[in-house]
């Protein structure tokens, strides 16, 4: 499955997510960035939210660039897609809110304006993996046939 849409959605996302390793590993870049405030309550301090963001960009890379079958592709891109629904929730969650995970509140249209990017990467994402997923299917089911 190698569309350059899918290229696109999961180099975007795996470039997020290397920035934001990145940062955490260079600065002492605060938790308290809404949408990877999550990460530190499941994978603890920053350096293992940054090299947990790190492998998992490489992990999503790498299956796209060489994965030879769909399944192996989709099973790349699942750990992506976690990440990816874990910050949207806390961008939707900001939203509802109207505060950031930090504390500091905004309007609704600010913040809404300000997290969208994370929810619309999520919904990207989601699409691809349906798409992969679809594919494995109709595989699985042409390998079933013979």
């Amino acid at each position: 499955m190698k569309t350059l849409a899918g290229i696109y959605i999961v180099s975007y996302a795996a470039g997020l997510h290397i920035l934001w390793g990145v940062a955490l590993l260079c600065t002492s870049f605060d938790q308290w960035a809404t949408p990877i405030s999550p990460y530190f309550q499941l994978f603890g301090g920053h350096l293992s939210v940054a090299l947990w963001l790190l492998s998992i960009s490489a992990v999503a890379l790498g299956g796209k660039i060489w994965a030879n079958r769909v399944v192996l592709l989709l099973l790349c891109l699942i750990p992506q897609q976690a990440l990816l629904m874990i910050s949207a929730w806390a961008s939707g969650f900001a939203i509802y809110q109207q505060q950031y995970a930090d504390g500091v509140s905004r309007p609704f249209v600010f913040i809404f304006c300000d997290q969208l990017p994370n929810i619309l990467a999520m919904l990207a994402h989601t699409g691809y993996v349906v798409e992969v997923t679809v594919a494995a299917f109709k595989q699985w089911l042409n390998v079933r046939k013979l």
